[in-house]
Formats: C-alpha cells, sequence, structure tokens
C-alpha cells in the first residue's frame, strides 16, 4: 500500500533520509522497491517518502538520475501514451522498469558503423586521424587508427583530432581541427574546403575574357590581367567606340548585360531609353498635328491595384485619329530571374507573375479604349547594334499601327535618317532617361555645387553625398526623388545641411547694435564678444539685468522665455503667497492673530508666530507649524482647558447604584 506523509512530515526528514535513500537506490535494495508512482502534476513516492513533483524527486537522487527533468517527464509521459494511459493518471512502475526510467540512454555507435562513418568522411576529405597534442606545432601530433579512435569513443559529441593530407602535400601548415561524431558533414579542412569553395564558383580568366569580349555592348576589359575573385568583383572595362572607362560588377556582365551599357555614348539602357526616344522622333518631328505625351491616361485610372499604371509612352495623333501606347517589353517582362524581381520584396516568382498581370490589364485596357498597343521586344537581347534597333523599333511601330503612322509627313524620311548612328544616339538623351547617378552628376556639375556623389546604391536608388566645403561634417544621404531636381538646392537631397545652416544664419544674422537691443528688449545683456556670435540658434552666455547674479547660457530665439532663475523664484513667491493666504484665513477662523509675513513664510514644516486672541484664550504669543494649525491644533491653553474640563466631568461622574 502507499504510505502518504504530510507536508511536515516530509520537510521534517527529507534532509535526514537523503543519504540512506540514495544508497538504496545504488545498492541491491533497488530491487526491494515495489512500486514508484510517477504522474504528470502528481507527487512521486519511493518507499513511501512523498514528493510533490518530479523537480524535488530529481533533486533527491541527484546521484542516481543523470539525465534532465525536462527528459525524465518526456520520458513518463510516452510511458503513460504506450500503457493507453492519461496524463493524470497514476503510472506503477517495478523496480527494472523504475531504472530503465533514470538511466541515460546509450548513443554510441556499435564499431562496425563507428568504423564506417569515420572512414567515408576521412577518404572523402583526405584527413589523418591524430591524437590530441599541441594544436599550434603539428608534428607533436602522433597519427592514430580507427581502433585507437574507438578506443577513446564516449558518445557522439566526443571530439576527434583530423589533419589534412593536402595541405601537407601543397607544403602548407596543415593545422589540426576538431570534428565530433554527429558534426561530420561535407566540409572537411577549413582552409582546403573555403578554398575549394570558392574555386569551384569562380570562373577561369581566360572564360571571363572571353564572355566580355562577346558582350554585346561592345567592351573590353581594361587589364587582361584584371583580378576576379567572385561574381561581386569590380572590373573595369573600355567602351571600344568611345574609349570610356567604367566599373561594375562581374555579374553585371556575366547576368545582367543590359545594366552596362557605355555610359559616355549610349546613356542609360539600350531598351526603353532608345524605344521611346526613336517614337519620338517618328512621330513629333515634322508632324502639324497636336501630339501629346502622357505616362498615366485615363485608360488605365480604372486599375484596381494599389500601384498606378503607366506606358513607357503615349501618344495622340488628332489629325489621324490614332492613339499609340508604347511599351517596352524588356528581360524583366520574359525572365524571373531578373535584377527587377530579385530585390522586390513579395519574392521572385511573386513580382514575376505581378508583372505579367499588369502587362495583360494594359494590353486589354487598351484594346476597350481603340488604342494601338506596340509592344516592342527586348531591344538589348533582338539587336546586336543600335542601328538594328531602331529600325527594329520603326517597323514594330508600322506594323502594329497597321501602317497609319505612314500617313505623317516625311515618316519615311524619318526611318531612313535613322541610318545615322550619331543621330540615333542623340534620340536617346533627347528621350530624357538618363541615368539617375549621371543625372546628378550632370546636374552637380552645370550648378558647380560644392556637394559631390560620394557613393550610389543602385539597388536602393539611395546617394551618399558629401560637400567639399565641409568635410568635416560627413556624409548624408537622399533618394533619388529627393537629389534629383531643376536646380542644385530645389531639392532637399543636393542641400549641405552645414552650407545650408550658415546660409540660414547669414540672413537671420543681426547687427551688434540690433542684437544688443534685442537682448534688452527680454532682460539680458550679452557677456561675450561679438566675433563669436554666428547664429541665433548659438549657444552663448548672458546676463540678467534683473538680477546680475544670474547668468545663462541659451540661445538669442530662446531669450524671450525670460531668465528661468527669474521665473523659478516668481513661482516660488507666487506659491508662498497662495500658501500664506491660506493659512491666514484659517487662523482667523479660529479667532487667532497671524504676526508672521508673508515674506518670511516658507513651507508647512517651519513655524510660524500666532498671538491666541479667541474668546477664552490666553492672549499670548505661541510659536506652531503651518501643517499642525490645518489640522485643528490650536494654542496650549485650548488643550490645558479641554483637559480640566475632562477631569471636572470625571470626578462628577458618579457610577449608578
Amino acid at each position: 500500500m502507499l504510505v502518504q506523509r504530510s507536508m511536515s512530515e516530509k520537510s521534517s526528514t527529507q534532509h535526514k533520509k537523503s543519504q540512506s535513500s540514495c544508497s538504496s537506490l545504488h545498492d541491491d535494495n533497488l530491487s526491494n522497491l515495489s512500486q514508484v508512482l510517477i504522474g504528470h502534476k502528481n507527487p512521486v513516492s519511493v518507499e513511501g517518502r512523498l514528493f510533490h513533483n518530479l523537480k524535488y524527486f530529481k533533486r533527491e537522487y541527484q546521484n542516481t538520475i543523470k539525465i534532465k527533468s525536462r527528459t525524465l517527464a518526456q520520458r513518463v509521459a510516452n510511458l503513460k501514451a504506450s500503457r493507453n494511459l492519461r496524463q493524470t493518471d497514476t503510472l506503477e512502475l517495478n523496480a527494472a522498469e523504475f531504472a530503465a526510467l533514470i538511466s541515460r540512454a546509450d548513443t554510441r555507435l556499435p564499431f562496425v558503423d563507428f568504423k564506417k562513418t569515420l572512414s567515408n568522411y576521412i577518404s572523402v576529405h583526405d584527413l589523418q586521424l591524430v591524437r590530441g597534442g599541441d594544436l599550434n606545432d603539428p608534428s607533436s601530433l602522433e597519427p592514430i587508427t580507427i581502433e585507437d579512435a574507438y578506443a577513446s569513443y564516449e558518445n557522439n559529441r566526443s571530439p576527434f583530432y583530423f589533419c589534412c593530407r593536402s595541405c601537407i602535400k601543397n607544403g602548407e601548415t596543415a593545422k589540426p581541427f576538431l570534428k565530433p561524431l554527429d558534426h561530420l558533414d561535407r566540409q572537411g579542412c577549413p582552409v582546403c574546403g573555403d578554398k575549394g569553395a570558392v574555386d569551384k564558383r569562380r570562373l577561369h580568366p581566360d572564360e571571363v575574357r572571353k564572355r566580355i569580349a562577346e558582350h554585346p555592348a561592345g567592351i573590353d576589359l581594361r587589364d587582361s590581367n584584371s583580378t576576379y575573385s567572385s561574381t561581386m568583383s569590380p572590373l573595369t572595362v573600355v567602351c571600344r567606340q568611345c574609349g570610356h572607362k567604367f566599373t561594375r560588377e562581374a555579374q553585371d556582365f556575366f547576368e545582367y548585360g543590359s545594366f552596362v551599357a557605355c555610359s559616355a555614348c549610349v546613356p542609360g539602357p539600350i531598351g526603353e531609353s532608345l524605344a521611346v526616344g526613336v517614337v519620338n522622333f517618328l512621330l513629333d518631328t515634322g508632324h502639324d498635328g497636336a501630339c501629346t505625351r502622357e505616362l498615366t491616361p485615363a485608360h488605365l485610372q480604372d486599375w484596381p491595384g494599389k500601384r498606378s499604371l503607366r506606358h513607357d509612352a503615349y501618344f495622340e495623333l488628332p489629325d489621324l485619329s490614332l492613339k499609340i501606347a508604347i511599351e517596352h517589353m524588356g528581360d524583366q517582362h520574359t525572365n524571373p530571374d531578373n535584377k527587377f524581381h530579385l530585390i522586390s520584396r513579395v519574392g521572385k516568382q511573386e513580382s514575376f507573375q505581378q508583372m505579367l498581370a499588369r502587362d495583360k490589364w494594359k494590353q486589354a485596357a487598351c484594346e476597350r479604349a481603340s488604342i494601338c498597343w506596340v509592344d516592342i521586344p527586348d531591344l538589348f537581347v533582338n539587336c546586336p547594334t543600335l542601328l538594328d534597333a531602331a529600325k527594329l523599333v520603326a517597323s514594330h511601330l508600322i506594323a502594329k499601327t497597321d501602317s497609319k503612322v505612314e500617313q505623317i509627313p516625311g515618316f519615311h524620311d524619318r526611318v531612313e535618317q535613322l541610318e545615322n548612328e550619331s543621330l540615333v544616339r542623340k534620340l536617346i538623351t533627347a528621350s530624357g532617361r538618363l541615368p539617375q547617378e549621371e543625372s546628378l552628376q550632370k546636374q552637380l556639375d552645370e550648378e558647380k555645387s560644392s556637394v559631390y556623389i560620394s557613393a550610389y546604391n543602385p539597388m536602393t536608388r539611395i546617394f551618399t553625398l558629401a560637400c567639399s566645403k565641409h568635410k568635416d561634417y560627413g556624409t548624408w544621404t537622399a533618394s533619388a526623388g529627393n537629389a534629383i531636381g531643376s536646380n542644385v538646392g530645389d531639392r532637399k537631397g543636393t542641400r549641405c545641411p552645414k552650407c545650408g545652416a550658415n546660409k540660414r544664419g547669414a540672413e537671420k544674422r543681426l547687427s551688434e547694435q540690433a542684437l544688443d537691443a534685442e537682448a534688452k528688449k527680454y532682460g539680458f545683456k550679452k557677456t561675450f564678444d561679438f566675433a563669436v556670435y554666428v547664429s541665433n540658434a548659438q549657444l552663448l552666455p548672458w546676463v540678467c539685468l534683473n538680477n546680475p547674479e544670474h547668468t545663462i547660457k541659451d540661445s538669442l530665439a530662446h531669450l524671450s522665455r525670460g531668465c528661468r532663475f527669474c521665473r523659478r523664484e516668481t513661482a516660488t513667491l507666487q506659491h508662498q503667497q497662495r500658501e500664506h493666504a491660506k493659512l491666514n484665513a484659517k487662523v482667523k477662523s479660529n479667532g487667532d492673530i497671524l504676526l508672521t509675513p508673508p515674506s518670511e513664510y516658507h513651507n508647512n514644516s517651519t513655524k510660524v508666530r500666532v498671538i491666541c486672541a479667541r474668546s477664552g484664550g490666553c492672549g499670548k504669543e505661541y510659536q506652531i507649524t503651518p501643517q499642525k494649525i490645518m489640522d485643528g491644533q490650536l494654542c496650549k491653553c485650548d488643550k490645558d482647558a479641554r483637559s480640566a474640563k475632562k477631569r471636572a466631568a470625571a470626578q462628577a461622574f458618579q457610577p449608578p447604584k
């Protein structure tokens, strides 16, 4: 039968029987254990001793139970589940089951599996097992066999020392490293492993030169011996036509070719800028009718999405009753791996599907509004030269409009002019789609501004700007929308904060006479040299005219608030006057006279002078704190009178017979 004891009995006898109970589980007395009752949130009873949870049970038998409390509770829960018991039911165990419950599970592998695992790892990475020693002295390490390693193998967390044979063969320092059995992964020697992983991703220099030479942008490596270590390595190339040198990451040349067109001779990407420039040239020039361009026309305003839709270009020709929507179907419209989708927050595939949905909706909207949908394929992929790209734009424009644009006077003459390559390059520039970095740099150069571009992140379109006049100020960041404007300073991003502060300060800076008059107006006088004064927001020392002992350090713009010391004294004096008025009213209501004036009143704990002038009073002066007066305490004579009255009443009292 289970013998349960009270909490008081358990607490008084727990420490006395701890050692004997522990020894009973270690020795032969473990077989005499009749039953163990363990439950989830139920007590544990061992040989009649009561424990209220597994935590106290494990603490008592800590020499026997080497597993964690969480592990012990999980084993109990699993055992109950296997016996179809609820977690609140009592679990009965015999001695053998209890011993299995509290024993640590052996995770060691058999020798056959151990040898197979270790041999495979050693052969794949060309390693050698060594005995531990001084890791900084590889000569002190002794090679061992797998059998020797198994002799020291305790569990899967036991570390083993490995030494790389490849490093020894290559004459490099073979620095040993530690690896436990459960961490044997694909990586072997840290030195050889990292180097080999980089070598697998790195292209051969001949392959790099070949890809650059075959690039459609017409570029060559500036230095044939340029170092290339990864796809993020910067490569400097030279344009074959104009000799312009520019630097881009290697991945831009190998994966995103449309982003590396020479900025000197082809400002901006070849695709959209060229398409819009050529169409604008063919439709606008020499046409008598009105021709308007509107990126977001009325037929796109019904788009249900959050982001407003727009065309690359939109033209209306009233004389021909013709409306044309231009869309350049670049790489981002057909390739989900384009950089446009890779940097999207919604994911690569989701961004690509959203773009396809927008293109389909715009095409359907143009069909409903009887607008010619001119979708031009990716010019960078389909055209090796600029002239071929211009001809492709013209042919698509004619085909998609059913040759209606040929009715424009001089249209065929302008098509023939597209044979002039210099004209085509001017059309790209006329499209107004310069890269943001070059557009801002051109703007800064034209304005001869002291602001210059320190860095530019094309992924986030964030500029890091600096000022040559105030190099100690550092840099600041600005988005493309806040940096690029008609004039330097029109947008917030191109304003140097230091220059702006100095300019605004110079505009509002006062003369010495005006400064003295402004300070005197607020009751102050300057104590500094006028040459120190730079702006109205500068902290400067001032002295109060009402009290020369009061000196403050504040800006001219904040002097209107007055002297803070004078304000504090005025507030204190007003508070004292209010409290003195309340005290005087209370004293008058008691029939006494307050002698202390308001100037001598400080607080509720400082005694004041009062004359006892009420009827029946002593008429003498006494001192008392204001707090006692507010609590109802009067002169001492009042207390004596009340005490005498109580004594008289007590003496006159006669108990009933």
